[in-house]
């Protein structure tokens, strides 16, 4: 009968060191916690302060100096509007811009904070399905009478102990991702901005050109001066020069 016993206790023992490694391997692999920039607040995400919902308003054409003819009034806010038009273009595709870079700099973040976890082999996700499933009247006869043994009770406490979770995040990695995202945001900041530039300089060359036609058609190309085509002609700079990283 003592005989009988040894495989049941034996088995019996080797089903809960099993188990109690299958706890402690859920345990390390806990879901990382959300891990965000520190100045994340300041995010255009959670600010909502976005260039393009902070546009100026449209200039009178009265309040220009030197004065405009009211014969060009018409004009003048045709162009106005065509301005405004592409300024609010501009600071739409800036937002969106630095939008994708603050998401970039949150993903990678998250990615350092998964990083640290342990990987899941193909033997522990199968050993997890199989453990809800084992019978437990096994490891109740066989520890019911006879308990355990001092050395079994220690190699059940020989398992390796489960990892302190921590919310740190390696430095050195973490620095690479940001750095990354950083190269590649710079890249496409510059290549935007110096597009954005030549569109305001055409847009500008063209209705200058319009103005100028107009003045010719009303006899007035003789008065106009070079300082009052630049007043009422304006370039539109705003975004541009407002466009600096925080």
């Amino acid at each position: 009968m003592r005989q009988a016993q040894k495989p049941l206790k034996k088995r019996c023992l080797g089903r809960m060191v099993q188990r109690s490694m299958v706890v402690q391997r859920r345990r390390e692999r806990r879901e990382p916690a959300p891990v965000v920039p520190a100045n994340f607040k300041s995010f255009l995400l959670t600010s909502r302060q976005y260039r393009s919902k902070q546009l100026p308003q449209p200039t009178n054409p009265k309040t220009i100096y030197p004065p405009i003819h009211t014969s060009m009034y018409k004009l003048f806010n045709e162009h106005e509007t065509e301005r405004l038009r592409l300024l609010s273009a501009h600071a739409a595709e800036l937002d969106r811009l630095v939008i994708s870079f603050e998401e970039e700099l949150v993903r990678a973040h998250q990615k350092t904070a998964r990083k640290n976890q342990p990987p899941l082999s193909v033997c522990a996700f199968l050993l997890e399905r199989i453990m809800p499933h084992m019978d437990m009247d096994d490891i109740r006869l066989g520890t019911r009478e006879e308990g355990l043994a001092e050395d079994d009770q220690e190699a059940v406490s020989q398992c390796p102990p489960s990892k302190e979770d921590s919310s740190g995040l390696d430095p050195r990695l973490l620095a690479s991702f940001v750095q990354d995202v950083w190269d590649k945001y710079t890249e496409l900041r510059t290549c935007v901005l110096t597009r954005q530039g030549h569109e305001c300089e055409a847009l500008w060359l063209l209705q200058l050109e319009q103005w100028k036609d107009r003045l010719q058609e009303l006899g007035f190309s003789a008065a106009a001066s070079r300082e009052a085509l630049i007043a009422h002609v304006p370039m539109v700079t705003s975004i541009n020069s407002s466009s600096e990283e925080d």
